[in-house]
């Protein structure tokens, strides 16, 4: 089994925005999703890429829905749990896939087009710019390419999400144990930073 506890044993900052849940959870064997696509980005495997790519996204759409949005699917509201349902997070192993570290649950809406975005925006731009041409920024592309709608208004909603998440994981497990994480929050800001050069890139509109 899973055992997590806080640091120092103190309580985490209270928020009615995110939760800090930690349950005992199995373990689960084997490389996360996240290990097969950085393969492929590392040996610019694309095509292989993308149907990595494709098997995460149809299981948040299989699995992770609360609230689904006929019109537009990715327009659907996550699970609570869901909300760091990123690929370092799944475990794939002989087909199967098994989401670990649930301690999260984002109380707010949150899209299927924002947990895309949390992933996007940390893999490597290049990879993107290289595969697919065109000079729009590397999210637009590859949404594009997978011929999703997508929008300026869309990035929007993903960076109130993530600031959200930014400020209360980062900014409270500091004041938590009266101390800093500078690894951490450079992260947390480079990522903000990051988000908003491609926001500025983007042009134009459409919203769920």
């Amino acid at each position: 089994k899973i055992i997590k506890k806080r640091i120092e044993n103190k309580p985490f900052a209270k928020s009615n925005t995110l939760l800090h849940v930690l349950i005992e959870d199995e373990y689960a064997e084997g490389h996360s999703l996240d290990f097969y696509l950085n393969k492929s980005i590392a040996k610019n495997k694309f095509d292989e890429f993308i149907a990595y790519f494709k098997i995460w996204l149809n299981f948040i759409l299989n699995n992770g829905l609360n609230q689904a949005n006929n019109e537009n699917i990715y327009c659907s509201i996550l699970k609570d749990k869901f909300i760091d349902s990123k690929p370092k997070n799944i475990i794939f192993k002989n087909g199967a896939l098994i989401l670990i570290d649930k301690e999260w649950e984002y109380k707010k809406a949150c899209t299927v087009y924002s947990i895309i975005i949390r992933y996007l925006i940390e893999i490597n731009f290049k990879f993107i710019n290289n595969n697919i041409p065109g000079r729009k920024d590397p999210i637009s592309k590859l949404f594009d390419y997978l011929k999703i709608n997508y929008s300026n208004e869309i990035f929007e909603q993903y960076a109130v999400v993530e600031e959200d998440i930014a400020n209360i994981v980062y900014d409270s497990c500091c004041n938590a144990i009266n101390g800093d994480y500078p690894k951490q929050n450079k992260s947390k800001y480079n990522l903000i930073h990051k988000a908003k050069i491609v926001l500025n890139k983007i042009k134009n509109i459409n919203t769920c």
